[in-house]
C-alpha cells in the first residue's frame, strides 16, 4: 500500500513539473523576436520614389524608413545589390544601394496596393543581426 500510494505522488509531482515546464518554454514571449511592424505604415510620394515608414507594433519607438523608386512597386528588391536605388534607416541601422549594403538574403518589397491600402514586408541582415518588417492594411499617418 505504501508502495502504491509513493508512486502515485511521485507521478502527481513528475506530471506538475513536465506542465510547468512546458509551459515556461510556451507561454513566454520570444524578446528576441527580429519581427517589427504591424503598428503602422505611412507612405509618402517624393520625387519619384516612395518613402515608406513602418513602425513596431509593441514599441513604437523602433521603425525603418525605405526610400524606393515608386516604379519599383511591387517588386521584391535586392538590399545587396545596387541595380536599384534604394535607402534604407530606422532605428540601430542604416543602408544604401551606393556604398552601405546588408548583407546577402537581405530584401524589401513595398506593395501601394492603392491609395489607402499597402503591404510591406523587408528582411534586413547585418553580420551579426538581422531585423524583419511586415505590414498589411490601411496607409497610416
Amino acid at each position: 500500500m505504501k508502495t502504491r500510494l509513493f508512486r502515485v505522488k511521485a507521478f502527481s509531482v513528475l506530471a506538475v513539473v513536465a506542465m510547468a515546464v512546458t509551459f515556461a518554454f510556451t507561454s513566454c514571449s520570444n524578446n528576441d523576436d527580429p519581427t517589427l511592424g504591424s503598428g503602422g505604415a505611412s507612405l509618402t510620394e517624393v520625387d519619384g520614389n516612395f518613402v515608406v515608414k513602418v513602425t513596431g507594433l509593441f514599441d513604437t519607438s523602433r521603425y525603418a524608413i525605405f526610400t524606393i523608386p515608386a516604379t519599383s512597386n511591387n517588386k521584391k528588391i535586392d538590399l545587396n545589390a545596387s541595380d536599384v536605388a534604394w535607402k534604407v534607416i530606422g532605428t540601430g541601422l542604416e543602408g544604401n544601394s551606393v556604398n552601405n549594403r546588408f548583407e546577402m538574403g537581405s530584401y524589401v518589397l513595398i506593395n501601394k496596393k492603392d491609395s489607402k491600402n499597402i503591404y510591406v514586408k523587408a528582411l534586413l541582415k547585418r553580420v551579426n543581426s538581422k531585423e524583419e518588417y511586415f505590414y498589411e492594411g490601411n496607409i497610416t499617418n
